[in-house]
């Protein structure tokens, strides 16, 4: 891959990208950097305006080829110029004081919002209600809600023709994460959040990128072979 190739020549400065371009944070897998991810913004067009999650190899914004993801930046291959270039955290984001570790908001303030409400209403349907503010907290903090599961494609049984990806399955869940505190358990499928499949890392990706301007929304998800409708709702 373009990242390993990279990785491996003697680390020279690289220019600063003049792509538009914005980083707005990045979720670095140290033990599988190709799943690695930046939340990247397009500046223009102003039709194409908003914050994307991009995985090592994705072209973003159609301008940029995503070639490494470090600690506060992105490599990119500049697809005009076909040189690497650096994409970095603004300056007042880079120089934050890092979150202390977990699986989500630590604080221990009073005043931090409520842990999500999660109720089984029936036999298929489970309500989820929490707070814009908890919401924004997890969408700001990239790692730490990627790092709550493990997420791998879910493919269609059927024997015949190629096999098709139908869903996420989510494994490895840690205790008190965003995934567990939202209802979700080991095993669980992620198949179409509002009727659109969930059929590729695209589909994940614009979903988290877009979650904190949800007000509502609805996810299939497959348990056991039983068809579960989580009911989302943000106040």
């Amino acid at each position: 891959m373009a990242s390993t190739a990279w990785a491996q020549q003697p680390r020279e400065p690289l220019a600063a990208t003049a792509l538009p371009l914005r980083l707005a944070g990045v979720a670095r897998h140290v033990a599988a950097p190709a799943m690695s991810a930046g939340l990247i913004e397009c500046l223009e067009p102003p039709a194409r305006r908003g914050a994307w999650l991009y995985a090592v190899g994705e072209r973003a914004c159609d301008v940029a080829l995503i070639v490494e993801v470090v600690d506060d930046a992105v490599v990119v291959r500049n697809l005009q110029t076909g040189r690497l270039e650096l994409l970095a955290l603004p300056q007042d984001a880079a120089s934050a004081p890092a979150p202390p570790p977990g699986d989500g908001p630590t604080e221990d303030s009073s005043d931090a919002p409520p842990a999500p409400l999660v109720e089984r209403r029936s036999t298929d349907v489970v309500t989820i209600e929490l707070s814009r503010e908890l919401l924004r907290r997890y969408t700001s903090n990239l790692p730490d809600v990627l790092g709550a599961a493990l997420a791998t494609p879910h493919y269609t049984s059927g024997e015949s023709g190629p096999r098709a990806i139908d869903g996420f399955a989510m494994t490895r869940i840690k205790a008190g994460g965003i995934v567990e505190q939202l209802g979700l358990q080991d095993g669980d499928v992620l198949m179409d959040l509002d009727g659109q499949r969930l059929d590729n890392l695209a589909a994940v990706a614009g979903m988290l990128a877009r979650a904190d301007a949800l007000s509502g929304a609805t996810m299939t998800v497959l348990r056991g072979g039983t068809r579960l409708s989580f009911v989302f709702t943000v106040k």
